[in-house]
């Protein structure tokens, strides 16, 4: 049996009571969701914890939606084969009217629209798919969905592969507002607090695999606890919420990866760990996307046990669910089924089966899986067999039945609320729950532990800094102070400085991108600040560009034979150093410019070479074409090694006549070393602020 089934099965009894917190806890924590605050309330003795002055008790009970539409532009490019799926379907392509349907026919896909009138409720006018002027390609995701779920509900979002499951789930809890609609609680649309209220637990879990899992929790309870709760009741929190959800024996384990080549906690632990996460700020509503996604049958029932829990403990929990076991199917109280973008049932659970039964015919069979039967008729392919009751006549029976008014009625009492695309300025009004230094120390922290205990990084790094300063000394190894060892002392100072200006470029290049999502998704929840990651994470990668060009150099400068002298050796080593860190700088530009770590690699050989040409050694320097002249102006290896070669043939061991030679051949002109250090400060300072502005336009538009 696998680690986490020795933890016991009764272990996952107590999931279900997850949302009361564990008995033992002396402070658990009342949800305020009209604040972004949390009330500490001792169970025990009724006493008072800290409580903030703003703290409200929260009054909204029931989430309610309305997408209207949820559509993406289609290119003109791919209108035409579409139009042939069409023909392939039995429909002509043209002729297309608007049936109300979420693609302007029964069975389409996509459909063409005039400019849409202004105005709240304004409708579309549909054309054929060879239509006229002034046409566009929309593919609806979402068309007309209404629901509404209540505090102590567990509600399941079920349909076949594209059905539109996970784009409702990113609607109704903002993570997309580009829909036209409106969420509301109770009766009102949602406001700024609506995000420190709810919770949403991702498909794809993303750690920092070095971190362990009491050290993962401790940074977000630092990070998503408002500053007016004590730092020792978010470490109580932390504890609370490990024993709640299990994963008190694995506390101490790093999380892993198999990025990092860490072997680290398992998938359900993962998952639960997840679950934890979004636990430590009491949240009022869970949204969870595909929670059982690679999990095996035990683990998938132990945490769909937890997220039970959480919604007895008067709570809402919305999930994308995806195939659900029996059991699994259970647990929920209520359900909506889509299909095609449209609602094909909204309402509860045990009363599924028997609405499609009574009005749609179709009688799930004795000791069937009901989950798999309704699934299965809403994901009959038309191209393989011809179904019971064709999906628009099952669209369509739910929009004209009981059940459907019914879920509407509550949309004649609601406010007016502004449409989801307009909600922008909302989601980008949310509030940090802890201040921007709190922010910056944790990921500080963070990022040292992470450093520090990559187990392959460093040591490739370290024993890459001493084996090329091994192979260049040896290769040119006490060169001589004559003209003889001319050439081969440029071409060494050459070749330290691109050695280190690759590795230290494509180090960053590599590692940052993969740090950079979690930072993404920790932005989206206002765990973190731009800011805060960005100089946390500059700041804790300085020691290493300084320690490994440092022990680069050391070793080379003495083997190959440069000037003995302390000053020249100092000046080396901290050219080499700013060298190092201007290098870093650009590959932070580039990661965050790009955010993918093979394409910010595949594009630092396109600017470091043309940099490296008008160094002074492969090319005059004086005779750069105009259209590299912006890449010569910025280009850190040109300084460096200018730099290196006036410092050294500035040496009395190097005769007059030598020396003006070197400087004539490289372009350069004694005196100028102060220039060049001050261009790689520069250059430094210029590229880390470049990569800053790019990361904080990449957090932007996350939210838009």
């Amino acid at each position: 049996m696998s680690h986490d089934k020795e933890e016991s099965f009764a272990a996952v009894h107590r999931d279900v009571e997850l949302g009361k917190l564990p008995v033992a806890s002396s402070t658990p924590i009342k949800l305020s969701g009209s604040s972004p605050s949390l009330h500490l309330q001792n169970q025990k003795n009724g006493g008072g914890g800290p409580t903030s002055a703003a703290t409200k008790t929260s009054t909204a009970t029931s989430l309610r939606w309305n997408i209207r539409k949820l559509s993406v532009p289609i290119k003109k490019k791919h209108i035409a084969r579409l139009q042939g799926n069409f023909e392939l379907l039995g429909q002509p392509g043209g002729n297309m009217s608007d049936t109300g349907g979420p693609f302007g026919s029964n069975d389409g896909s996509v459909r063409l629209a005039t400019a849409r009138a202004s105005g709240r409720g304004s409708q579309s006018s549909f054309a054929a798919l060879n239509g006229g002027n002034g046409m566009k390609a929309e593919r609806n995701i979402l068309y007309n969905v209404v629901g509404h779920a209540e505090k102590g509900q567990m509600l399941a979002l079920m349909g076949a592969s594209g059905a539109g499951k996970s784009s409702l789930l990113d609607c109704i809890s903002l993570r997309n507002h580009r829909f036209e609609g409106c969420v509301y609680l109770d009766r009102n649309p949602v406001d700024t607090h609506f995000f420190s209220s709810t919770a949403y637990v991702h498909q794809v879990d993303m750690f920092f695999a070095t971190l362990t899992v009491r050290e993962h929790l401790t940074f977000h309870a630092m990070v998503r606890v408002r500053k007016e709760v004590a730092v020792a009741d978010r470490l109580r929190r932390v504890e609370e919420v490990i024993e709640a959800v299990n994963l008190s024996k694995c506390a101490e384990s790093l999380i892993g990866g198999p990025q990092a080549f860490i072997r680290g906690i398992s998938g359900g632990e993962r998952k639960r760990l997840s679950v934890a996460t979004e636990l430590l700020s009491d949240p009022e509503i869970i949204f969870a996307d595909e929670p059982t996604s690679g999990l095996d049958a035990f683990m998938a029932l132990s945490v769909c046990k937890i997220l039970k829990g959480l919604a007895n403990s008067s709570r809402l929990v919305v999930c994308v669910i995806h195939q659900p076991s029996s059991e699994i199917f259970e647990l929920f109280t209520h359900l909506t089924l889509l299909a095609r973008g449209q609602t094909a049932y909204c309402g509860t659970r045990a009363g599924g089966v028997e609405y499609f039964a009574n009005t749609l015919g179709l009688e799930c069979p004795q000791f069937y899986n009901p989950a798999d039967y309704l699934i299965e008729k809403l994901a009959v392919n038309v191209l393989l067999e011809k179904p019971e009751v064709p999906v628009e006549d099952m669209l369509r029976a739910y929009q004209t039945s009981t059940l459907a008014r019914d879920n509407r009625a509550w949309m004649a009492d609601v406010e007016e609320g502004g449409s989801g695309g307009g909600m922008s300025a909302l989601v980008s009004s949310r509030e940090f729950p802890a201040t921007a230094w709190t922010q910056f120390v944790q990921s500080y922290k963070r990022t040292v532990k992470s450093y520090g205990r990559e187990p392959v990084l460093a040591k490739v790094r370290f024993g890459q800094a001493i084996s090329m300063g091994l192979i260049l000394g040896l290769v040119y190894l006490q060169q001589p102070f004559d003209s003889s060892a001319t050439k081969n002392r440029l071409g060494a100072m050459f070749l330290l400085i691109m050695n280190q200006s690759i590795a230290s470029m494509f180090t960053v290049s590599q590692v940052i991108p993969k740090d950079m999502a979690v930072f993404m998704r920790e932005y989206l929840t206002s765990a973190n600040r731009p800011s805060s990651y960005f100089l946390g994470l500059s700041l804790a990668e300085v020691p290493y560009q300084v320690l490994f060009p440092t022990i680069f150099g050391t070793i080379a400068y003495w083997l190959i034979g440069f000037a003995p002298e302390a000053s020249r050796f100092f000046v080396f080593i901290v050219t080499l150093v700013l060298m190092a860190n201007a290098s870093c700088s650009l590959g932070y530009a580039l990661s965050t410019l790009t955010g993918h770590d093979g394409v910010a690699v595949a594009l630092g050989p396109v600017l470091m070479l043309p940099m490296s040409l008008y160094a002074g050694v492969l090319h005059s320097s004086d005779n750069v074409p105009w259209y590299f002249v912006p890449l010569d102006k910025v280009s850190m290896i040109k300084y460096a090694f200018q730099a290196i070669v006036l410092n050294e043939y500035g040496s009395d061991k190097y005769t007059p006549k030598l020396r003006q030679f070197v400087f004539d051949y490289i372009g350069v002109e004694e005196g100028q070393i102060g220039f060049c250090i001050a261009m790689l400060v520069v250059l430094l300072v210029g590229f880390r602020f470049l990569a800053y502005v790019f990361l904080l336009i990449r957090a932007k538009r996350a939210l838009m």
